[in-house]
């Protein structure tokens, strides 16, 4: 009798464990924390910044977002909303965009829902707005790229005027660390890297070169940023990205750099955002230059962008050879210092460069079929290029021998 209840007890506890492990549990809802942060031209609009994004936000926000992914657009929206005031309502005022063949096209950012989102007055045709995640161009367009949770996402807006077509300079940047701890009067190296892209459409990583680091302190809120007019330290990137800072006080600071376009007015290469703990020396202290002895920039001389090409004309050669030989010719633009030839295979996209000429004309070679050429006039300054707007695309069709009218 007692081994018949020891056996029931044993099939009792059996039991009870077995259901207990079949429970259903209730899953919890998938939440992505991203690190959030807005460049534009010299100001930073959004110190990096966490949000916190659930299922309930895959919505539209009223500016057409999908409803199936999170994305970057999601991501600024929603810290839109919970700090600046925004609603789906009114969130078209906050983040500007239209839809093209390649998605969401942003023309302006907004954090008060009353300023533009270009950085300067009359040259909002001449503003792009781009994006980086964790440091890297994302192949996708803002509202198809899917974030992944613990992703930091960096929206800049730049000046695009001394950029395209010259695909291999660099407009994306950050710093080597995010964080730097010195003591104070002691001289630290930062470096400063960039993402470009190869003569064939290929992303490269590039150390910035002419850059000028600077060193502002810290107000402990979201509007932290480093500025030139409260910089109290900067030094030049060298060849290798490199520059050096020396700062005098303790306390915490925030790091960012510049290049002056060859307008003179604008950046060439996206604000980059690190912040600097100056603590206490054991040693002596030293003394310092004040803060308004920092060397300033020199100002580059201010030069105007060339006009377009005009009376841009091909003249396709009869051969009886794969490759048929092209000549391009045009009108000579003044005070141009030479020519940027781009090529595609379609109309509105695709170019890439086919060659630099310093004379208003120039030859290659193509096999069958239909291409267009855009031809940009360029000035330089400084060691770099400010091109003016492309001439008018021409179409050339390329024909083999037997086909030929």
């Amino acid at each position: 009798m007692r081994c018949r209840k020891i056996l029931l007890f044993l099939i009792f506890i059996f039991a009870l464990a077995l259901s207990w492990e079949c429970r259903p549990v209730a899953k919890a809802a998938d939440t992505l924390t991203i690190t959030l942060r807005v460049e534009q031209d010299e100001y930073t609009l959004i110190p990096p910044v966490q949000v916190t994004l659930t299922e309930a936000d895959k919505k539209d926000y009223g500016i057409g977002l999908p409803t199936d992914i999170i994305t970057p657009l999601h991501a600024l929206a929603k810290y839109m909303i919970e700090n600046r005031g925004a609603t789906e309502e009114t969130m078209k005022n906050y983040i500007t965009a239209s839809r093209s063949s390649y998605g969401l096209f942003v023309t302006g950012i907004s954090t008060d829902g009353i300023s533009d989102g270009s950085p300067a007055a009359g040259t909002q045709d001449n503003v792009s707005w781009m994006f980086a995640v964790n440091n890297t161009y994302p192949s996708v367009s803002m509202d198809t790229y899917e974030l992944k949770d613990r992703q930091s996402v960096v929206f800049y807006g730049l000046w695009s005027g001394g950029i395209w077509p010259d695909v291999v300079e660099t407009n994306y940047c950050f710093f080597d660390k995010t964080t730097f701890r010195v003591s104070a009067g002691s001289r630290f190296c930062v470096c400063l890297n960039g993402l470009g892209y190869d003569e064939n459409g290929n992303a490269i990583l590039k150390k910035i070169e002419g850059a000028s680091v600077i060193a502002s302190p810290s107000t402990g809120s979201s509007g932290s940023m480093a500025l030139k007019r409260t910089a109290i330290a900067a030094g030049t990137t060298d060849k290798n990205g490199n520059a050096f800072l020396t700062i005098s006080t303790p306390g915490t600071y925030v790091l960012s750099a510049y290049r002056t376009a060859a307008d003179g007015i604008h950046t060439d290469i996206s604000r980059p955002y690190a912040t600097v703990t100056v603590t206490k020396r054991n040693a002596p202290s030293v003394s310092f230059p004040p803060a308004d002895s920092v060397k300033k920039e020199k100002k580059p001389k201010t030069i105007s962008a060339p006009a377009k090409p005009k009376s841009i004309k091909a003249v396709v050669k009869k051969s009886k050879k794969k490759k048929k030989t092209v000549k391009l010719t045009w009108k000579k633009v003044k005070k141009a210092a030479g020519y940027r030839i781009a090529i595609s295979k379609k109309k509105k996209k695709g170019y890439k460069k086919l060659a630099d000429t310093k004379k208003p004309t120039f030859t290659f070679k193509r096999k069958k079929g239909v291409y267009y050429i855009k031809v940009t006039a360029y000035v330089k300054s400084g060691g770099r290029r400010l091109y003016g707007k492309a001439g008018r695309i021409l179409r050339i069709k390329i024909k083999k021998w037997s086909d030929r009218t």
